[in-house]
């Protein structure tokens, strides 16, 4: 039987995505599904093809939605009871990366783990430095609930650590937690989807965790093939606030983000009243679920 399903989202990749597929295939030692998501791409890349040549099942959306909203509706779709979601640009080097993800998601399900990230160049050259998951910005305004790459191994002899926040597209939870937690629900389009969930994690109690053993390569590209402003960012950093941060922190939030972008800010916070009873009615489950505050996670990570 299966166990574990990939949920790629995706747009305009291109020939990205057939490298990312060839190294999956060529690398799993387990029977996966694999899932991708088209949001709505341009580029007249042939990707039906990619579903047919490798026995994948693939979601084509006619507008677009974003990867926050694309990975949402790949893992809906997932039939397995684990899920790693993964970008279009990614290099899988290592043999029995598939077992070692499932062994850990038998021992402890109700958690949120990230692999290895070892960077790419747009060249698929590996990048100096390694990275051991991650970290949010509290105190650098201009990065106001960004993540940040931790370079320094905590924990050299351990190989699995505790980390702030998942971060490098390789994250593997149950399908039933992600659902607990409730995933990205409410983000829009892309920006802070790392942090939403890693908080959230951290505050139900599962936390957040680096297999240091599985190692998956990321292509960083300089530019993506997309541009929205960042409105949707902005409205993603108040949608955190507004349903996991007391009212102190919530206030200071908004007036650091308005102060930096003040027309920007306005236009998120206007959709932001709209979609007012979603985001009270998450805001009274997380309540619910929550088993620590927003000011426990920062004194516990060491903000």
């Amino acid at each position: 039987m299966k166990e574990l399903s990939i949920v790629i989202p995706f747009m305009n990749e291109g020939e990205n995505l057939k490298r990312t597929l060839i190294s999956i295939v060529e690398t799993a030692t387990c029977p996966i599904d694999v899932i991708i998501v088209n949001d709505n791409s341009t580029d007249g890349y042939p990707y039906k093809q990619l579903e047919e040549s490798f026995g994948i099942r693939m979601i084509e959306n006619d507008k677009r939605i974003g990867p926050a909203a694309c990975r949402e509706m790949g893992i809906s779709a997932i039939e397995t009871p684990y899920f790693l979601t993964v970008d279009a640009h990614m290099q899988f080097g290592q043999d029995d990366w598939c077992n070692a993800i499932i062994e850990q998601l038998r021992k402890k399900p109700n958690s949120i783990y990230c692999c290895q990230t070892k960077v790419l160049n747009e060249d698929w050259g590996i990048e100096a430095g390694t990275p051991y998951g991650a970290k949010i910005n509290f105190t650098d305004d201009e990065k106001l609930l960004e993540p940040e790459w931790i370079y320094e191994d905590i924990a050299p002899d351990s190989g699995l650590i505790k980390i702030p926040c998942v971060l490098g597209a390789t994250y593997f939870t149950s399908k039933s937690y992600w659902k607990y937690l409730r995933g990205l629900e409410g983000l829009k389009m892309y920006g802070n989807e790392e942090p939403y969930i890693s908080m959230k994690a951290w505050m139900e109690g599962g936390g957040c965790f680096l297999l240091k053993s599985i190692a998956i390569g990321h292509m960083y590209r300089k530019a993506l093939p997309f541009s929205d402003g960042i409105s949707y960012q902005i409205y993603n950093k108040l949608l955190i606030a507004e349903t996991l941060f007391s009212a102190d922190l919530k206030q200071t939030i908004y007036s650091k983000i308005e102060k930096l972008s003040p027309d920007e800010f306005k236009e998120a916070k206007e959709w932001l009243i709209k979609d007012y009873r979603s985001i009270k009615e998450l805001k009274l489950y997380y309540k619910t679920i929550m088993n620590k505050d927003i000011n426990s996670y920062i004194t516990g990570c060491g903000f």
